[in-house]
Order: C-alpha cells, then structure tokens, then sequence
C-alpha cells in the first residue's frame, strides 16, 4: 500500500511554536525537550504510540516457553494487546487454543462489526507485511491504522487535501474530515524531534524541534508539499479546537475492547482451573445415526450422585451443572460447545445422566469435555480420542422420527439448554448511544436485541453486543435480547433501564416465552426487591390456580 509504504520510508533544530495562534520558525533554541514516556507504560501512553507490553521482564520466561510464530504473533500486536489478554494468551495449555485466541482476537476491534470486512485487521496486517515489522512507536502509523487515509478534508478555500510535508524539516500535516474512530474535523502534525527518535504528535502550547530535511523529499508532487501559510493554518485550526488533546488521544490510541469478549472466551474453554477439586464421572460416546454427510456423535455423561450431592430447595434435590467443550481436528479448534443441565435430580438412583447429541464429519477428532458442578463448585475434565465412522453405513431415517429422537438426550438424561444474559450499564438515566452485550450458554444460530418489543440489530455471530440509541433523554425502556435456533425462539433475558433506584421486579425465567415443556417442568423466578430482602412470599399461577 503507498501510504504505508511512504510512511515507513519517511526519517525535519528548529524550534517550532505557536505562539498567539501563529506558526513561526525560528534558529534559536528557546524550546525544552521533551522528555519521551515509557515505553512500558500505559496508562499514560503517548497517542498513538505502541506499548511494547511484549517485552515486560514479568512476561519474559513465559513468552520464551513458546513457540516462535506466537511469540512473533504477539510482537505484531503489541501496539493492540492488553495485559489481561496477554496473561490470557500466554496461559494457554494447548496450542489450538492459542490459534483459536488469534483468530477471535480481532472481532472485538472490528471498527464497523456489522460488515464482513474488519478494516482493522486488514490495514494491521498489510503494514506488517509490507514493512516486516509492527507499527513500533510511529503515531503515524497508528493514526492510519485506526482511522484510515487523511482526505475528505476542504481548506477555507475549497481545495480539497489530505496530507502534505514540510520542504526543510522532518514534518508532515495529515488532515481528516472524519474517520473510523470520529466524525469530527481534524488535523495533525507530526515532527521528528532527531535524526533517529520516532516522530511525535503536536500538541498546543507545546514546543517543537523538527530536525532539517536530509536526502530527498518524500513526494515528487509539488501539491503535496505544505505551503508557508498551510502551516500557519494548521497551527492556528489546531490552537482553535476545543479538547484537542482528548480528542488527539482518542484517534491515536488503540481500541480498548471490553473485558467481556475474554470473558466468554474463558468460558468457552477446557482447562482445568488451577486447584480445583475435581470429582469422578463416568463417559460414554457412541454413532448411532447419520443426518446427510455428518455423523451422530452422542455423548452420555454420567455423575454420581455421591459426587454431586446438588442443594435442596423446598425439600427437592435439584442438580445444576455447565458443560463446555471442544472438538479438535487436525490439530485445530474445530467447533466449540456449551450446555446447561438443571433441573430435579432423580429419585432413587446413583447417578445423573446428562446428554448431548452433535453432528461431525468422519475422521479423527479429539473431544475435550470440562464438567462443572455449579452447587459445589467442582470439576471434570474428559479428553477422548474418537474415531468417527462414516455416516454410509449409519442408519438415517426419511422423516423426522429418529433425527428427532437423536437430537434429544438419551432416555433419563438431563435437558441441555440454551440461555442468554442481558449485561447492560449501570446507571438510571442512560440515554445516547448505549452498549448491551449478551452472554450466551449453548449454540445460537443467531441473537435479536429488541428495544421496548421493536426489533433493533440482529447478530449471526458471536459476540453477542450491539449498540443502539435510547434517545436523547433518559426515558423507560425495556431491552430484551432472544436467542434463535433455526426460527425456534430457545433463550431469552430482558432488563428495565431508567426505572429509578427503588424497584421491585419479578422475572420468570423459566419457562420462557415460545418454549414447549411437556410432562412437568422446573420454574425459575428471579425477584429483585429494594433493599435487597426476600420477598414474603412469591405466587406462580398456573392458568387460574
């Protein structure tokens, strides 16, 4: 790409001030230096500079148990990782998982989530490709990389322009119309202060030393060289924009995602936690059908009840366990599941049956299952190696009976079940542009955020998160989030915004809206009271009574 290649190839002692609004060049010394942050540091980075988190002495021998193509992963993106994810990453068992990681590395950054494209990603990849290294502690680098080309920008005049250099010093001026991170106006002026430190950003009141222009300048267009009063321009439009500062650290520094993509990602995992206590179970995996080219993969999960003694609530045993788990081909994640068993737990007999059905292709795969018992707070781990058979042999029924029968558990097995989790804000008077994530157990087609029962953004794939507008004022909303299967409605989770702080709510989570629950079935009610104190008493009517 020419600009990347151009800023890379781009290496302007004046001092440079502004001084009541005007630009001026001056021989003389009168400027202080300017010390150069950290580079470890970043809570207080300078815009637009990378932080090396890589290099910390605390992640040294950690990073050096890996292999090189993760280490050298990690330095590409050591202008974007953060330290949580960088532990994360780091404290991976398997290999797949750190592939999984950099793959899923990139959606929450993905500036426009609702295209196919991450823009993003795509320039990130492309300047470490063509200039064979991260972007390092170049601002230039970073404003193009999150914002896109400088253009789209008028001049008092109407002569359009976008960047232009400096003729005698190491100096350019980038100006944006707008951009992927703002919609506001800006420019920027970048300088280099030596012949061998990186360039910096300006910023009012603040005194600069570009370096004089040696070699060749960068452009042979004449049009792209800035003008006498161009900088007098700049200077005087940068001194005239209120919050430059904020909004220079704004478009400069890296998207900080939110912490719950890493969240789900660790909930989405099989490792066993460091000092768990562990319980015994038993696993059974059998073919008994094909669906089309894929094999029936069924899996029985058998816990005894000495194991998972559950929690007694009106005198009834209930049991409540998460399932996670992956399927890895070819020494890579190949698909990812997640269930929920809740329910009575079975009188008179030693263990719980719990069952999943899914649908592989043939071929080795290794199924790694993590078991945890929510009441008790233990966990099970089962790695097995499957050969999958070819669905040719497999019987597969013309209608619905058999696929229908497969799809559920095997007989006394407990129901795995999809949910969903509303996370909203805090606050009771959220208004503007606001920002819902759901967390989602079990597989999801696809997830729809309604506001106030009208239909808003419908998400195809994780992570679950929209943002939408509530309005310009704080108002009363209801926010409701549904999880679909194909067109079957299977999860649900709603919240109230701008109630006020004293409220008294009861949400019947289960059953929910849609669901077919023949025989008997288990509700749960969530009550949310004032001050926190039970209710005195909770009624569930069942049509009259």
């Amino acid at each position: 790409m020419d600009r990347i290649s151009e800023a890379r190839s781009l290496t302007g002692a004046t001092c440079l001030a502004v001084l009541s609004g005007v630009l001026w060049l001056a021989s003389a010394d009168p400027c202080r230096a300017q010390p150069t942050p950290p580079a470890t540091s970043r809570t207080a980075p300078e815009p637009g500079v990378a932080q090396p988190v890589a290099d910390d002495a605390a992640a040294a021998d950690p990073l050096a148990a890996l292999a090189p193509r993760y280490r050298q992963w990690i330095v590409s993106v050591s202008g974007l990782i953060t330290r949580a994810e960088l532990d994360y990453f780091v404290g991976l068992g398997h290999d797949y998982q750190r592939d999984a990681f950099m793959e899923a590395f990139w959606e929450p950054r993905d500036p426009e989530p609702l295209t196919r494209r991450n823009e993003l990603r795509e320039r990130w990849e492309q300047a470490i490709f063509e200039g064979g290294g991260p972007p390092g502690g170049d601002p230039r680098f970073m404003l193009y990389l999150l914002n896109g080309p400088p253009g789209a920008y008028s001049l008092p005049d109407g002569r359009p322009v976008a960047r232009c250099f400096s003729r005698s010093f190491e100096l350019e001026i980038w100006f944006y119309g707008g951009s992927e991170r703002t919609k506001k106006r800006f420019l920027v002026i970048f300088y280099r202060p030596s012949g061998t430190a990186p360039y910096r950003t300006y910023l009012p009141g603040d005194p600069i030393r570009p370096v004089p222009r040696v070699g060749r300048l960068p452009t042979t267009d004449i049009q792209s060289l800035c003008a006498d009063e161009l900088l007098r321009y700049a200077a005087l439009e940068i001194s005239r924009i209120s919050g430059y500062g904020r909004l220079i650290e704004e478009v400069l520094t890296p998207p900080s995602p939110s912490a719950e993509w890493l969240a789900n990602l660790a909930l989405g995992g099989t490792q066993l936690p460091a000092d768990a206590e562990t319980l015994e179970l038993a696993a059974d995996v059998d073919f008994p059908a094909r669906r089309q080219s894929r094999t029936a993969v069924r899996v029985l999960l058998r816990v005894p009840t000495s194991e998972a003694p559950g929690r007694s609530f009106d005198d009834r045993l209930f049991h409540h366990f998460e399932v996670v788990g992956e399927v890895i081909r070819d020494d890579r994640l190949f698909e990812t599941l997640r269930y929920r068993f809740e329910g009575a737990t079975p009188e008179g007999v030693d263990e719980i049956p719990l069952g999943f059905t899914r649908y592989l292709r043939p071929g080795p795969v290794t199924l790694r299952i993590l078991l945890q018992d929510v009441f008790s707070g233990r966990f099970a781990q089962v790695v097995r190696e499957l050969e999958i058979p070819s669905p040719a042999d497999l019987p597969e029924d013309p209608g619905e009976t058999l696929l229908s029968r497969l799809s559920r558990p095997p007989p006394g097995a407990g129901e795995g079940r999809s949910s969903l989790r509303l996370n909203a804000p805090r606050g009771t008077a959220l208004a503007g542009p606001v920002r819902f994530t759901a967390r989602a157990d079990g597989e999801l087609d696809k997830v729809t955020f309604y506001l106030d029962d009208r239909p808003v953004f419908t998400l195809r794939r994780p992570p679950w998160s929209a943002e939408f507008n509530l309005g310009p004022s704080p108002a009363p909303h209801r926010v409701r989030v549904v999880g679909f299967v194909g067109d079957q409605e299977v999860a649900t989770d709603q919240v109230w915004l701008n109630q006020g702080a004293l409220r008294f709510r009861v949400r019947l989570v289960e059953p929910r809206s849609g669901g077919i629950y023949p025989g008997s079935l288990t509700a749960r009610i969530e009550v949310e009271t004032p001050d926190g104190q039970p209710p005195e008493r909770v009624e569930l009517w069942l049509d009259e009574e």
